[in-house]
């Protein structure tokens, strides 16, 4: 039985990133690495239950990767276990362990030079990715100061697709970046959270780095934002009796409605 739960447990462990091959990526060496702890409410009727991740975001001079800290280290320990199977000794405790931080598959790219945003994030097994304008905030700085990792900075605030948004900048940090989506103030963004108490994003610590950001999926299958989200929603609705193709068609083998997938998205509104 032991031997059989670690086998299921393995078996999770390598589906969620089995999709995953590398291309050459154009965006340059990144120099700045910033890791945010991010905390987020997915069922809004258990406000008592949260989500955290670590995010990192890699900053070059033409572009920025946003990504899971924690769904990278569990893709490379997928990865090894795959090419030796038989020489990684990893008991059930370790493999839950592993599991436990499971991290979001959502990964950001921002193309400075296009003024593109690429997305791309998985629904059940499946990988999607879709393209838009990178958004633009419409912010009001504000005269209060915080320091945040040692770094003095400045408040702003505004309001964007169902959200308000108070941000905390470093002005001596002179990137217009920031976690997800966000961009557009006169310094790094190092901390930032929802009126709303839902999503907070804080900067747990700013490297210097030289290598290439990671490059892009190629075998994620591209999608308009709009088929992206309308996908999701079925898989909402009825998580079990939709499992994808790659086209949104449902298996009528699986009927599950009574099954639940937390939602409440981080953009609230089309604008």
């Amino acid at each position: 039985m032991k031997n059989l739960k670690s086998t299921v447990l393995i078996t999770i462990l390598l589906v969620s990133v089995g999709t995953i091959n590398a291309q050459t990526s154009s965006i340059d060496n990144a120099y700045i690495l910033v890791k945010y702890n991010i905390t987020s409410m997915l069922d809004t009727n258990n406000r008592t239950k949260i989500t955290k991740d670590i995010m990192g975001l890699e900053i070059s001079k033409t572009g920025s990767r946003y990504y899971s800290v924690y769904d990278e280290e569990r893709a490379k320990e997928a990865a090894e276990f795959k090419k030796n199977p038989t020489k990684i000794n990893m008991d059930e405790a370790s493999l839950r362990n592993l599991l436990s931080k499971m991290g979001k598959p959502l990964k950001i790219y921002k193309d400075y030079l296009s003024g593109q945003t690429i997305s791309i994030d998985r629904i059940a097994s499946n990988w999607y990715n879709f393209k838009e304008d990178t958004p633009s905030f419409d912010w009001e700085i504000l005269t209060d100061t915080s320091r945040i990792i040692n770094q003095v900075c400045q408040k702003a605030v505004c309001k964007f697709k169902g959200r308000e948004y108070e941000a905390w900048f470093a002005q001596e940090i002179n990137v217009s970046e920031g976690p997800w989506k966000f961009n557009g103030l006169p310094g790094l963004i190092l901390k930032i959270s929802d009126s709303r108490k839902e999503y907070s994003f804080e900067a747990i610590a700013v490297e210097k780095i030289d290598y290439p950001i990671a490059p892009k999926l190629v075998n994620a299958q591209q999608v308009s934002k709009e088929k992206f989200l309308a996908l999701y929603q079925q898989y909402i609705k009825d998580p079990i009796g939709f499992t994808f193709d790659g086209s949104g068609q449902k298996n009528p083998g699986f009927k599950a409605k009574d099954a639940f997938v937390p939602h409440n998205p981080i953009e609230l509104t089309d604008k």
